[in-house]
Parts: C-alpha cells; structure tokens; sequence
C-alpha cells in the first residue's frame, strides 16, 4: 500500500512497530472503548478525529464536512441528512477577514420538519485546518459535484441542487462519527509514534 501511495517501501522501524500494532490487537480483541454516546462532541474532539483519518482516505472529505458542520451549527444528525444541495444559501467573502462566509439553512429537527434556520460557517478554503468546516466543505463540495464553495454561487447551475448534501442517512452519519471516534482512541492509546496513526486508522477500517 505504501509502495502504492507513495513509491517507496517502509522503513524496518515502521514495519516493526506495524507487526507490533497488530499483535496488541489481536491479542486486546475483548478490550471496550467505552464512549458516552449522550456526551456531546466538542471542536476539540472533531479535530483529533479528523486528524487522524490518513489524507487518502477517499472519503475524508466527506466526513470532515459532515462532522464540523453539525458541531459548528449545533445540529442533530437527523438535520444535516436531511440537507440538499440548495440549502446552500449564499456564499460571500467577508471584507474585514477575507475568509468565506456559507449560509446553511436547515429544515429538519428531531421535532419539527419546517424549521428553516440559518447558520453561516466562516473559514478559508485554501488553508488547511483539521478544525475548519469551510475548509473541508469546499474541499468535499468539489470532489462531488466539480464546483468549491468560493465558486458555488455563479457556477453550480449545473448542480442538481435537490440531491442531498451528504449521501447518508441519519443512522449512518450517527453511527460513523461513532466508529470513527472509538478507532482515534484506539490508535492513540495502543501506538507512541504519530507516523503510525494512518496505518491504525486502515487497519481499524471497513
């Protein structure tokens, strides 16, 4: 896989502590890692999951959107899948900081499905960072439709704009954030050194 990605084999040190990675996990099978399914997720938390999710990843930018959004609005699962691509208000940049500026408007709460409330995420979308929504959002935006967020208000009549924003369902998104918060607790607790965390990752993925 290394040689695949990058051209080039690992290093005696990585293949040794890989072997040693998967020892632990197969002689830990019954070890639980607890996570308190009521707590809500905090920034922080989005960032180390982020974080450790290997950048080839094909679906990092999904789920870094996905995840940075409903924490950032303060939204329930059940209201980011019920988001489609014409939820995407407006898109402006901001004069006093430079950065850009995304009105999401969401219909759906766990109570009521005419809710119809706004929120603007504000970010850059050239600079990466694991916390940035809008970062991640333009980055997802065009790997699914062909158009960045900075560009979406002038050229995305293309777009279908009634599909949904994130091709999941709620069940799905609830219980993907989940997994993927227990195997960056995993991958930090059972390894010492940062360059392994991308191998955890796929080794504890689907």
């Amino acid at each position: 896989m290394n040689i695949a990605k990058r051209g080039k084999k690992l290093n005696k040190q990585t293949i040794a502590a890989m072997n040693d990675g998967i020892r632990f996990l197969r002689t830990h099978k019954d070890v639980k890692v607890k996570v308190k399914e009521r707590d809500p997720a905090l920034i922080q938390d989005e960032k180390r999951i982020i974080h450790f999710i290997p950048i080839h990843f094909k679906h990092k930018e999904m789920e870094a959107s996905l995840f940075l959004i409903g924490v950032q609005a303060g939204v329930r699962s059940i209201t980011v899948s019920n988001m489609i691509l014409s939820d995407i208000v407006r898109v402006t940049i901001s004069e006093e900081t430079k950065k850009i500026l995304c009105a999401l408007r969401f219909n759906r709460t766990k109570c009521s499905s005419s809710w119809w409330h706004e929120v603007t995420i504000e970010g850059d979308e050239e600079k990466e960072d694991d916390g940035d929504a809008v970062f991640w959002f333009s980055k997802y935006l065009k790997k699914s439709t062909g158009v960045k967020l900075s560009d979406w208000m002038d050229k995305s009549e293309a777009v279908e704009k009634l599909n949904p924003v994130w091709p999941l369902s709620t069940d799905a998104m609830r219980e993907r954030f989940k997994e993927r918060a227990k195997k960056r607790r995993l991958s930090a607790l059972s390894f010492q050194l940062p360059h392994l965390t991308e191998w955890i990752y796929l080794l504890c993925s689907y």
